[in-house]
């Protein structure tokens, strides 16, 4: 890598922005065109454009969802409640197409809101080389015990997942220990 630390920080802070804008963008479907005329030219324009990351389109997005509510609410709660309906839709070519606007060379998929499955073969698969599937055990009801888990995440790497994305293992505790079936698991690919 021929950049500093701190450009290195620096580019990942101004991906972390970025990755906002864009999802929100991806998010509002129909209204993706009106919404970026109502952001600040900045935003859109702005000197991280200049950032030799985005210029060269080096920028990697590693939390980002393809599957959304169609609308959003204007409260956390209200977001809450739209998720918990359930009516999700694939945001895969907005996603794409906001990575172009913005020089995200590749945004990393977890699968949350809808299963691994589901989202693993959804119309990201279209461009495969800008999308990395992660693997997550989030939305699997009841909650799989740590061993089950590190057998779900097993098949889901044998599949081509590259890691374990947000939200992959909740609720199992504060002891690291309870994790090495998953860090075994993780070794092992």
């Amino acid at each position: 890598m021929k950049s500093s630390r701190r450009e290195f920080l620096m580019t990942a802070g101004i991906g972390g922005a970025i990755a906002s804008l864009w999802q929100q963008d991806a998010r509002s479907g129909a209204a993706s065109a009106q919404q970026r005329q109502e952001l600040p030219p900045e935003a859109t324009q702005g000197p991280w454009r200049n950032l030799r990351a985005v210029r060269e389109k080096k920028v990697i997005d590693f939390h980002c969802h393809i599957w959304e509510t169609a609308t959003q609410s204007s409260s956390r709660l209200g977001t809450g409640l739209l998720h918990e309906e359930g009516h999700m839709v694939d945001f895969s070519e907005e996603m794409l197409n906001s990575m172009d606007a913005h020089g995200i060379a590749l945004a990393a998929l977890s699968p949350v809101f809808v299963g691994y499955e589901k989202y693993n073969n959804s119309k990201w698969r279209q461009a495969p080389k800008r999308f990395v599937m992660m693997a997550g055990v989030q939305e699997i009801e009841p909650r799989p015990s740590i061993q089950d888990a590190a057998r779900i995440l097993r098949d889901q790497f044998s599949q081509g997942a590259r890691g374990i994305g947000e939200g992959g293992l909740p609720g199992y505790g504060d002891d690291p220990k309870t994790l090495k079936p998953v860090m075994d698991v993780v070794k092992e690919f």
